[in-house]
């Protein structure tokens, strides 16, 4: 088997954490840090590219996604059946779950309100204290969501091989589904509002302009992208975070 080429300008394994830690969600913190979610468990860990030192962080139930709120000062983690968990990025301190009610799994900030899919095939938008604004139907139940500053979500359920768009009030913007896409998993935007997708099973990277229109594959597997899962995408940098190899690595990209 022929060597892949990795160009990834920064790379670290996640088993540094731990004996077979994988990471398969995250969010990007102030100053460049990271908040990545532990597989299946009940660790958050916040990391620095540049230094390579880290924080762990314990919780009561295992967490399956995080968002940095608009404040920049908290995150908020979702734990299933339990609810949703708000942490003070300062001192790590956490407050009481909030049970709004269904179960809490992908999760994005929404201006000063969280986009969360807590139900089958159903995006609610919410305070922080678990109260529902608006809710929107989903075709399929959303594995991963992003938004936007106009009121755009944007989510992916892997198997349905389908990128959404769609605003608070239920228009949807647009519905992608792409053969090199295989997959799509985590999706970011900068912020041009260009928008980036992972591809889990045809391992690499694909860019969409902020209208929807297709702009191509930006990164492959011969640049080293091999299963990513969830990506973030740092504007001070200009640079693409990518949690890949099956969660086991972590890529970091200038674009």
């Amino acid at each position: 088997m022929s060597k892949i080429y990795n160009p990834a300008m920064k790379y670290f394994r996640t088993a540094t954490f731990g004996e077979n830690v994988k990471c398969l969600r995250c969010c990007l913190l102030p100053g460049g840090r990271l908040f990545l979610v532990e597989n299946f468990g009940c660790h958050g860990y916040v990391f620095d590219p540049e230094t390579h030192q880290w924080d762990t962080l314990e919780f009561d139930n295992p967490i399956h996604d995080v968002t940095l709120l608009k404040n920049h000062k908290c995150v908020v983690v979702t734990a299933g059946s339990k609810g949703f968990q708000e942490m003070n990025m300062k001192n790590f301190h956490t407050k009481q779950y909030q049970k709004a009610g269904g179960n809490f799994q992908a999760i994005n900030q929404f201006g000063d309100k969280i986009a969360v899919h807590n139900d089958f095939r159903k995006l609610s938008v919410m305070d922080t204290h678990g109260n529902v604004t608006s809710t929107i139907n989903t075709k399929y139940d959303p594995w991963y969501v992003t938004t936007d500053d106009h009121n755009c979500i944007f989510w992916t359920n892997g198997k349905h091989g389908e990128i959404h768009c769609e605003q608070v009030r239920g228009l949807k913007r647009f519905i992608h589904h792409n053969a090199k896409i295989d997959c799509p998993s985590g999706l970011t935007l900068d912020k041009r509002g260009a928008l980036y997708v992972a591809g889990y099973d045809s391992h690499n990277i694909h860019k969409f302009s902020q209208d929807g229109q297709y702009q191509g594959e930006i990164l492959r597997e011969s640049d080293g992208i091999k299963h990513p899962y969830d990506i973030a995408f740092n504007n001070d940098k200009e640079e693409l975070v990518v949690l890949n190899e099956d969660g086991a690595a972590i890529s970091i990209y200038k674009l």
